[in-house]
């Protein structure tokens, strides 16, 4: 079904029953009109919900299950919500229109008169008590969702929508579900149309409680230290926290002092006790009912004494010094799922690491960060310091490059990055780079084209020169490359060590002077035992690559920083002082991070640094194990098949003719090569084959179930190797030793050839055919300058089904088999590792937005007919 457009809104329209009449703001909600309601002569406010938040329809469904619970609130200083609405595509919640000036614009001119202070804190106590009463959190109270008469009328707006609004699930928010909380970036309050958006961000951030900042679980406490903050500031027309950045607010919400001697020295003592109770840090220490409050300013209000004054300052002096302080450091902001670093150094000695401060800047709601293998987010701040770059991926949409703004804190993905990992800044910051599925790439910040530079595949990092040079890891194996940031031919700029062996280099970064580069050099096995070293390079003459210098062992990526060198060791975050002229470390270690997210088997920490002493990084452990599942045609999850283990670096997977077997190579815990494992489904027990001796395993059965077929680089040489089943005879069917890998497809169902992708070291891949006995000649079936894999035999023998990406991306092919005539595209927008169903009848893809598709096929007539895929034709991957 094709719902109806989303429609332009202006005055005039009708939703339903309601007709617009005016805007009047707009937020993380969406746009905020008033309306007319015609049926009962009213008027209402109308919240237009995003057109991606209700594209999702698993989170409006939350999001209306949530509603009615929100509607049961009926309190005189609560905003009460009328109903929700559906016109075509658009989604309005329909809310009492409450006249008057917010808090926040009240407090524009300065404080209130402490009469009126606590009037409107007693109000907003009452709002709250109802609310809690029935097991419902703000989540977002601050100024800007109170409406405050001149009357002397407070009422509190958007009760329970920043929960409404989160993808998450359940009473309470976990660490995991408030990174995606819209609470801090995208807070539901209607701001004026011509408002600062800023300023509703900080204004956000800065009532938060110190949980929430953190990522920790959100109940009724945070709502109590948000009153405390409200409170404060209409005492003093002052915000307690609120900096010049996001991350200046945090901190002073996790850390700064709070200073009572500002508030007014005609303040009760009994109100300086309460502010102190509401902003305990430790919420177990914190005031546990907001009732509490309310018995407090009733008390005052009705003219009863304090029972136990209690005066509390600040001295002056004290307050100077923490000033001169904070000034004197230079702040590292930061980005994290549950945690962010903030790096404090004394200005005075650049060598010297004072302390490191936490706070947490979450994703934007209904957004969460890809924890993809080695990619885990892959977070990129700019030269500058004022953005950071990150793959995340939106609802059940496509991973995108995602860029966020840390003073506004607004986020949005860059047009055409699909499936885009690995970004890396250009040095004026107008620029991304990125890997695609096929190539390095780049495109503006301010969108536009996307540029193909070079070949790239499972790539490991690049890293951008101001001499206009992206130096670049295009492949797990072999040299760092290095190509202009306009494209042309690109060139080896490292060779291995003597040492090294099998050997691989990846995770460049370019030093200031934009010629060196740190890079790491490891052996080239997949697992946690491998010897690892972190280099400096040069790109030196064209041709010729500069000998590099060793730096450290047993260290992972690394970056420069003002006098750093941060690396990874032990899976924690490091610094060291490094001299970039010298090319030379000096001094000892000092550990920043120990909770840095790390992926052993990858060797890699999740974090960047900017030339500004900015650092993003990602918290939490990360062993990158997979489990293999049965799902149905709709991806529901049926059980599981083995245990968790490392998939091959190609993850293959085959299951026998018979029904019988699974094979797939995998990596086992603490070794360093694939071993072919073989499930048996009748038993349900699994057990070690054979040895690929590589991390290219992709096992294939043959069609009567007998032979394992599978790709192995012993002895250096890439191989295709069969292994009988019943006797356990191996044979060597395809030997050469000018590949990167030898990987076998699919056997042809007379049982005589097997296809298999040969790889070479410019990242491309050819298809042949080879006897499945031994000493048999390979037979070239695709081989031109794209890059053809996947090669499938149709379970009939007629067809040759496979993906190549000569129109620039990877696109799915069918032709008649051995000849390759009509050929025929299957995928529309993309696709990789085609295969046949077991009756020839269907074709399925894996897509760019990670979408297992099947297209029916027809093959009847002697010709291929292509059906449209249906409504149970995709599936989401796990």
């Amino acid at each position: 079904m094709i719902e109806s457009e989303r429609r332009d809104l202006g005055p005039g329209s009708v939703i339903t029953h309601y007709r617009v009449t005016a805007k009047l703001g707009e937020g993380g909600m969406g746009e905020v009109w008033s309306a007319t309601d015609t049926k009962l002569d009213r008027e209402v406010a109308l919240k237009v919900l995003p057109a991606a938040f209700t594209e999702d329809r698993e989170r409006l469904a939350r999001f209306e299950r949530e509603a009615k619970l929100l509607a049961q609130l009926n309190h005189p200083n609560i905003a009460q919500i009328y109903g929700l609405e559906t016109s075509g595509a658009t989604h309005a919640l329909v809310m009492e229109l409450v006249p008057g000036p917010t808090l926040a614009e009240r407090l524009e001119s300065g404080p209130l008169s402490l009469t009126e202070s606590l009037s409107f804190a007693l109000q907003i106590a009452q709002a709250l008590e109802e609310a809690h009463a029935k097991g419902i959190v703000h989540r977002d109270l601050k100024p800007q969702n109170v409406k405050a008469s001149s009357a002397g009328k407070a009422k509190v707006l958007d009760f329970g929508l920043a929960k409404a609004m989160d993808s998450a699930t359940g009473s309470a928010a976990s660490a995991a579900d408030f990174a995606r909380s819209p609470t801090i970036l995208n807070s539901p309050t209607l701001t004026a149309v011509h408002g600062t958006q800023l300023g509703v961000i900080l204004g956000t951030a800065a009532y938060m409680a110190p949980e929430q900042a953190r990522g920790g679980p959100v109940d009724k406490r945070a709502d109590i230290w948000a009153f405390g903050v409200v409170l404060y500031e209409m005492l003093t027309g002052k915000s307690l926290f609120a900096g010049p950045t996001v991350s200046d607010t945090l901190a002073g919400v996790l850390k700064s002092a709070i200073d009572f001697a500002e508030l007014p020295g005609e303040t009760p003592p009994a109100i300086r006790q309460l502010l102190r109770r509401c902003h305990e840090r430790n919420p177990k220490n914190r005031l546990h009912d907001i009732a509490d409050a309310r018995l407090v300013l009733t008390d005052l209000e009705n003219g009863i004494a304090d029972e136990a004054p209690t005066a509390i300052a600040q001295a002056s002096s004290q307050r100077t010094t923490q000033w001169r302080e904070r000034l004197a450091w230079s702040l590292v902001a930061t980005l994290a799922l549950t945690a962010a670093l903030l790096l404090v150094r004394r200005g005075a000695d650049d060598n010297a690491v004072s302390r490191v401060i936490r706070s947490t800047l979450p994703m934007p709601p209904g957004v969460s960060i890809e924890l993809d293998g080695e990619r885990a987010g892959m977070p990129a701040i700019s030269p500058d310091g004022r953005r950071v770059a990150f793959g995340a991926r939106e609802g059940a949409g496509p991973t995108r490059i995602w860029i966020q703004d840390l003073e506004t804190a607004r986020a949005a993905p860059l047009p055409g990055t699909e499936e885009g990992y690995r970004p890396f800044w250009s040095p004026d910051g107008r620029t991304i780079g990125f890997f695609t599925w096929s190539h390095l790439a780049t495109t503006p910040v301010a969108g536009g084209a996307i540029s193909l530079l070079a070949r790239a595949r499972d790539a490991r990092g690049g890293t951008w020169s101001p001499k206009g040079t992206i130096v670049f890891a295009p492949h797990p194996y072999g040299p760092l490359l290095a190509i202009a940031d306009r494209g042309g031919a690109n060139r080896e700029v490292t060779v291995p060590s003597a040492s090294s062996g099998q050997w691989t280099h990846r995770f460049p970064r370019f030093l200031p002077d934009g010629e060196h580069f740190l890079y790491l050099e490891r052996t080239a096995s997949v697992g946690a035992n491998r010897a690892s070293e972190v280099r400096v390079g040069a790109l030196g003459s064209p041709g010729s690559p500069a000998t590099s210098v060793k730096l450290l062992d047993g260290a992972t990526n690394s970056t420069y920083a003002r006098g750093h060198l941060l690396y990874v060791r032990d899976g924690a975050l490091v610094a060291q002082p490094f001299d970039a002229a010298k090319l030379r470390l000096e001094g000892g270690p000092t550990a920043l991070v120990s909770d840095l997210l790390y992926n052993e088997r990858f060797s890699y920490g999740v974090f960047s640094v900017s030339e500004s002493d900015l650092a993003a990084f990602l918290t939490g452990k990360q062993r990158d194990l997979s489990q293999l599942v049965w799902r149905d045609r709709s991806g529901r999850r049926l059980g599981e098949l083995g245990s968790p283990g490392n998939l091959s670096g190609y993850g293959g997977l085959a299951l026998s003719a018979d029904g019988r077997w699974a094979a797939v190579g995998r990596i086992s815990e603490g070794a360093t090569d694939a071993d072919i494992w073989l499930y048996d489904l009748r038993r349900g027990t699994e057990s070690r084959l054979a040895r690929a001796a590589s991390d290219e395993a992709d096992p294939i059965f043959s069609p009567n179930s007998r032979y394992v077929v599978f790709g192995t680089a012993r002895e250096g040489d890439a191989k295709v190797v069969r292994r009988d089943l019943e006797t356990g005879d191996e044979k060597e069917i395809f030997v050469r030793p000018d590949l990167t890998g030898a990987l076998p497809k699919s056997i042809s169902p007379d049982g005589a050839t097997v296809t298999v992708d040969l790889a070479f070291s410019d990242l491309t891949s050819d298809i042949v055919a080879i006897p499945l006995e031994a000493g048999g000649e390979a037979r070239k079936i695709i081989a031109t300058p794209a890059d053809e894999s996947f090669g499938q035999i149709s379970p009939d023998g007629r067809w040759l089904l496979w993906s190549a990406d000569d129109s620039g991306r990877y696109e799915i092919y069918v032709a008649r088999f051995p000849d390759l005539v009509s050929r025929v595209q299957i995928s529309r927008a993309g696709g990789v590792q085609p295969r046949w169903s077991s009756t020839g009848t269907e074709i399925f893809f894996k897509t760019p937005d990670n979408m297992l598709t099947i297209v029916p096929i027809d093959t009847g007539s002697g010709t291929i007919s292509v059906g449209i895929t249906g409504p149970t034709g995709t599936a989401r991957l796990a």
